[in-house]
Order: C-alpha cells, then structure tokens, then sequence
C-alpha cells in the first residue's frame, strides 16, 4: 500500500506522515519553524488535557487516587479474619518444604510436617491470620446452618451461590466439612505420580531457590 503524502502547509512540497507535523489546516515538514512550534503548542495542550482528566501529568506514576484499588481483601465469611486462599496456602507449604529440607537433614515424617507449617505460618502477611476455602453446600439445613453465622454483607453471595468462604476453624464450629475427603485420598494415592510432575516441572527447583535465598537472608539478620 502507498504511503499517503500531504502537501507541506509551508514549502508546498509533498510529504509523509511521519515526517511532518500537524499545522494550520493541514501538515508541514517538520523541518520548518512553524511547525515545531505548532508541534510544541499541541503537545503542552495535550498535557494540559491529561491532568485536568486523571489530575496528573503524562510523566508521573499513578497516585492512589487513580489507581484501581481491589473490592476487598480475602477474609472468611463467618468470622471476618483475613485470609489467604487454600490454593495460595499450598504454595507457602511447597516453599516451606524445601526450606525444611535444606535446614534439617534425618528427621521423621511428623517432625517434617511441623516444621513446615511452622516455616509456612512464618512467610503469612502480618494481618493474615486463617486460611479460607470456598466450599459448595448441597442440604438445605446446612445452608440454613451456614446463613446464620454468616456476616450480612456476605448473605446474598451464599444464598445465590450455595457456597462459602470460610476458614477451617469456622468451618468445624459450624459443622462442615472444610475439604472434599475424596480429594485428598486421590492426591494421596497418586502422590508419587504428583511427586514426579513436581520436580520435572521446574516448580522444586523454583522453589528451592526462594527457599535458599530465604534462608541467607535470615542468616544475615
């Protein structure tokens, strides 16, 4: 395709888009005066434009003010705790695990896994304080169950949803289950299998490595 040409507001002479400038009615070369000038008076009232629409100029980072901000933090629903989800949990445990395995050699399964929720609680954000999963309720006595400890902001959500966002805690007080127990018996009969995807997806090695770098920071404090 052709590369469509104007005709120089200033000289007369055919140019590009690129190398001309917006002035008058039209474009000019942006070797002429004029139109550097025409340029420069286009660009500050653009930037005028900008900070009276955001109220800040093209150069400056976001402010607070401009910046979408998230609906809310993960909390439980029943007893309002900040929260992390379940599934962010398990990628503290995997951490913690590897941080375990480089700090304690010959230790038994039971002391490894205290250990590693120990390490694990350690990296939580200081206003964390339980772990929430979203859990499906299919009995009308259970909703009923849940709806009554559930905080009001959060009842339509369970009502529509028939599910909620709920900490392990909360969750054994209200008498529900917190995990799908079958989900659990699969990852522990195919854990070998889990084991191999682990290590040869790289995610070991990842982890390792934030681990290591963990643990020389500790030592340097």
């Amino acid at each position: 395709m052709p590369v469509k040409m104007f005709t120089c507001e200033v000289c007369g002479e055919q140019v590009s888009k690129r190398k001309s400038y917006a002035h008058g009615e039209g474009r000019a070369c942006k070797t002429h005066e004029e139109a550097q000038e025409s340029h420069k008076k286009s660009e500050e009232q653009r930037e005028l434009n900008l900070k009276k629409r955001t109220g800040r100029s093209k150069g400056d980072r976001p402010n607070s003010s401009n910046t979408p901000k998230p609906l809310m933090k993960p909390m439980c629903w029943t007893c309002g705790s900040n929260a992390i989800p379940l599934s962010e949990w398990a990628r503290y445990q995997l951490v913690a695990m590897e941080k375990v395995n480089l700090q304690h050699k010959n230790i038994n399964a039971m002391e490894m896994l205290r250990l590693q929720n120990e390490e694990a609680r350690k990296m939580l954000p200081e206003d964390v304080s339980v772990v929430v999963n979203i859990i499906h309720i299919k009995e009308d006595k259970q909703l009923e169950k849940v709806l009554n400890r559930t905080r009001k902001r959060f009842r339509d959500a369970v009502k529509l949803g028939r599910g909620t966002c709920i900490c392990s805690g909360c969750a054994k007080s209200i008498g529900i289950k917190w995990q799908d127990e079958r989900l659990t018996e699969k990852a522990m009969e195919n854990s070998a299998m889990l084991g191999a995807v682990y290590e040869l997806s790289g995610m070991k090695e990842a982890n390792a490595k934030i681990a290591e770098e963990m643990i020389a920071k500790e030592s340097d404090q």
